[in-house]
């Protein structure tokens, strides 16, 4: 889990097409390829990681949701 978390770095924007199962379909959005994220762990421990690809991707998505934006 990542407890409070914020992106502190981005890079290589791209625009991808996004679904939810919040809604019916699918949405572009812009996301980005790299991101760095500083959060808390189970432990509330302050962690700071680098993710890539598909799985930065995943995060930003959820972290839209913590903003209470739906894409």
């Amino acid at each position: 889990p990542m407890i409070n978390p914020v992106i502190i770095k981005k890079e290589n924007s791209y625009i991808t097409e996004e679904s939810c199962l919040s809604l019916e379909g699918f949405r572009q959005t812009k996301r980005y390829e790299t991101i760095e994220v500083e959060y808390f762990d189970k432990n509330f421990k302050k962690q700071r990681n680098t993710f890539h690809g598909f799985v930065a991707q995943i995060i930003q998505h959820e972290m839209d949701h913590l903003e209470g934006i739906i894409i």
